[in-house]
C-alpha cells in the first residue's frame, strides 16, 4: 500500500466488539482504505494526501486489536465452508487462554479458498478492557503468542480489511468476515514479566546477515514493500550489489501480494 495515501475527513466511534465489527463490515467493500493504529498528528490536514510515518500518524493507544495469523496448515477434519470452527481451532491454537472464551471478529485472506491453497491466513480481531499502546501490544505478542506476526502492532502498519476482487471467477468462498459471541465481550490481557521488558540492543547495519531478514518482511501481509526494502539496503553494507538486487527482485517475487498490485 503506497507511504503517501489520502486520509479520511471523519472518524466513527468504536467503543465495543459490536461497533468493531460493524466498522468492519461497512468498510470491506472499501479497497481505498486501509486502517491503522496510529492518529493523524494535525487534525487540520484530514484529507490531505499524509506520507505513512510515525511522525504523521504518532502511536495512539487503542482498545481493538488484530492477530495476524499467517499460512497455516489446516488439519485434514476442517473445512473452508465452516470459517466459525476454523477461527475457534486458530484462537486454540495460536494464542493464550485469556483470549479463548472472548468474542472476536474474523477474517479470512484473500488467498482463502483459491484452488492450490492448502494453508489459511485469517485475521482475529478483539477487544480490550484497556487501551493498550503498539510497544506495549509487540512486547505481549513476542512473550505469550510467539506463532503470530507482530507486524500489525505498529503505529503505522496497513491493517487490510478489504474483501478480494475476483477477475474472471467468482469468490471462492460465501463469507470472509463474521463475528463470534462468547461469554466475554472484551480480553483482559496479562502483562508482560518486567523481566523481559527490557528495551533490545539495537541493530546497527552492516553487521552479519541482518539484511536477509529484512527481505522475509517484505509483502503487503507483512511489513509492506517500501520499509524492508530500504532497510536491508543500508543494512547491506559490503554485500555485492548484483547479489542484493537479485535477493531483492527474488523476495519481491515470491512475496505476498494485495489484489490489484502488479
Amino acid at each position: 500500500f503506497p507511504h503517501n495515501f489520502r486520509t479520511v475527513e471523519s472518524s466513527q466511534p468504536v467503543e465495543s466488539i459490536h461497533d468493531l465489527h460493524a466498522l468492519l463490515a461497512e468498510v470491506a467493500p472499501r479497497r481505498d482504505l486501509i486502517l491503522i493504529r496510529g492518529a493523524l498528528a494535525d487534525p487540520a490536514k484530514a484529507g490531505q494526501f499524509q506520507r505513512r510515518t510515525k511522525e504523521n500518524f504518532p502511536d495512539q493507544p487503542r482498545c481493538w486489536v488484530m492477530f495476524d495469523i499467517d499460512k497455516v496448515s489446516l488439519p485434514f477434519a476442517f473445512d473452508l465452508s465452516a470459517p466459525e470452527e476454523i477461527a475457534d481451532w486458530l484462537i486454540y491454537e495460536h494464542l493464550p487462554e485469556p483470549l479463548h472464551d472472548v468474542s472476536y471478529v474474523w477474517q479470512l485472506s484473500s488467498s482463502a479458498g483459491q484452488p492450490g491453497r492448502d494453508t489459511v491466513s485469517a485475521h482475529l480481531w478483539f477487544w480490550l478492557d484497556q487501551p493498550w499502546s503498539s510497544a506495549a501490544l509487540r512486547a505481549w505478542v513476542k512473550h505469550f503468542a510467539p506463532r503470530v506476526d507482530p507486524a500489525t502492532c505498529s503505529a503505522v502498519q496497513p491493517h487490510f480489511v478489504a474483501n478480494p476482487v475476483f477477475r474472471g471467477f467468482a469468490d471462492p468462498l460465501p463469507q470472509r468476515l463474521g463475528y463470534v459471541e462468547r461469554e466475554a465481550d472484551f480480553a483482559i490481557l496479562p502483562m508482560v514479566p518486567a523481566t523481559v521488558r527490557a528495551k533490545p540492543t539495537p541493530y546497527h547495519p552492516g553487521t552479519g546477515d541482518r539484511w536477509q531478514d529484512w527481505l522475509k518482511r517484505i509483502g503487503d501481509d507483512r511489513d509492506g514493500f517500501h520499509e524492508p526494502i530500504r532497510s536491508a539496503v543500508m543494512a547491506a553494507a559490503g554485500i555485492e550489489p548484483d547479489m542484493l538486487k537479485t535477493a531483492i527482485r527474488s523476495a519481491i517475487a515470491s512475496a505476498e501480494k494485495r489484489p490489484g498490485r502488479d
